[in-house]
């Protein structure tokens, strides 16, 4: 996604969730639509801005880890402040995406041994 005249990625990571728990009721993700819910526009501003600098700070860290030589540029809260209305909703939009994304879970099927198959639960991005 662009803001501000450059390309903004975001990523679910370990580090993105436990920041994302912490602003859900219940500490627990999966209540993330109810923070949407709210009347309260002010705090769902807010959460939005929160939620991009900690998925946008997730992705850069692991560009990071790559790539020792990689320079981090996370997206602030305070940039995401200054978009208009339009992209903001845009910007939330991207965000529940990757959190879709990123919590999506499949179910594989992998041989037994005797070459009957069995379910396999596991977490994909």
């Amino acid at each position: 996604m662009v803001i501000h005249g450059r390309e903004v990625h975001f990523a679910l990571t370990v580090g993105a969730t436990r920041t994302i728990s912490r602003l859900c009721p219940e500490n627990d993700i999966k209540n993330i639509g109810l923070i949407f819910e709210a009347k309260n526009t002010d705090k769902i501003i807010d959460t939005i801005a929160e939620l991009s600098a900690a998925m946008s700070e997730g992705y850069e860290k692991q560009q990071k880890y790559k790539d020792p030589n990689y320079k981090p540029n996370p997206l602030t809260q305070d940039e995401v402040l200054t978009l208009t209305i339009q992209e903001l909703t845009a910007l939330q939009e991207e965000l529940m995406k990757e959190i879709g994304v990123g919590m999506e879970v499949s179910v594989e099927a992998e041989p037994e041994k005797g070459g009957k198959l069995k379910k396999k639960e596991g977490m994909t991005k």
